[in-house]
């Protein structure tokens, strides 16, 4: 998609859906995410293994989130779903490391093609690298943050690990990345 990534409202209680035949979505967002990178590949030649995406229904859940990413992405695909929020809500965005950057690129241009859907209001979904890229890189952020926000512990991200779904902080022990002090 040519429009840049950036922060958006989502509505509550929608679905995922492919689009509709016509599509009058913005060619841009509102505003810009701190720290978000051009709507381009990660430096360094390898592509992007971590995808922003935007538009989520802030009722949703990272389960639900990797519910609706089928069938272009099942548990297994990815290592790393993140859904911020408080637990009741999330903030619109979830981040998905797809460790195949021409997975990740394949998985981008095809959610790029749903919408979350409510009634009939259709909100597009917006896709594109995040800032912090891998599985490694994104724990270790979250973990940062923690320090600092304890609470967000509650409400970590879903690891995979070899395909396997596993508890955050037995992750954490496996890849060897200190827990939060706070």
């Amino acid at each position: 998609g040519g429009a840049a990534c950036g922060r958006t409202r989502a509505r509550r209680g929608m679905d995922l859906q492919p689009p509709a035949a016509h599509d009058s979505s913005p060619a841009s967002a509102a505003g810009a995410l701190e720290g978000s990178p051009p709507d381009a590949p990660a430096s360094g030649g390898g592509g992007f293994t971590t995808l922003m995406i935007q538009h989520v229904p802030r009722d949703r859940t990272a389960w639900d989130v990797a519910g609706a990413l089928g069938p272009e992405l099942r548990p297994g695909d990815f290592d790393f779903l993140y859904v911020p929020g408080d637990g009741r809500r999330n903030i619109g965005l979830a981040f998905v490391n797809i460790p195949d950057p021409a997975l990740a690129l394949a998985a981008r241009r095809r959610l790029e093609t749903k919408r979350w859907m409510r009634g009939g209001t259709e909100r597009p979904v917006k896709v594109c690298p995040a800032y912090v890229q891998g599985l490694i890189a994104n724990l270790d952020q979250f973990m940062r943050k923690a320090a600092v926000s304890p609470g967000m512990l509650a409400h970590a991200p879903l690891v995979w690990l070899r395909g396997v779904q596993t508890r955050f902080h037995v992750a954490l022990r496996v890849l060897g990345i200190p827990p939060a002090e706070g």
